[in-house]
């Protein structure tokens, strides 16, 4: 059995969320090659990730979930 990935170990009256796969964005199956010509494309390379993840997580808050059950793993992403 594994211990809880954040700082809440218990919680009552929850609204509870099961996931029997892993929380993370997804993937394109194909291998792709990424150029980046300067800083700001760097910058902006993940920002269509992040705002995916974060709309993914506002969606369980605003449905008032508090407990979140994974089967697999929790990107960093999501963590953050």
């Amino acid at each position: 059995m594994r211990l809880t990935e954040g700082s809440v170990t218990s919680c009552e009256d929850a609204r509870v969320v099961v996931y029997m796969c892993p929380i993370e964005v997804a993937q394109a199956e194909a291998k792709t090659t990424v150029v980046m010509n300067n800083e700001e494309d760097l910058m902006n390379f993940s920002k269509g990730e992040e705002k995916e993840m974060e709309n993914f997580v506002k969606g369980l808050k605003d449905k008032n979930v508090k407990c979140v059950f994974v089967n697999g793993t929790v990107s960093d992403l999501a963590l953050h």
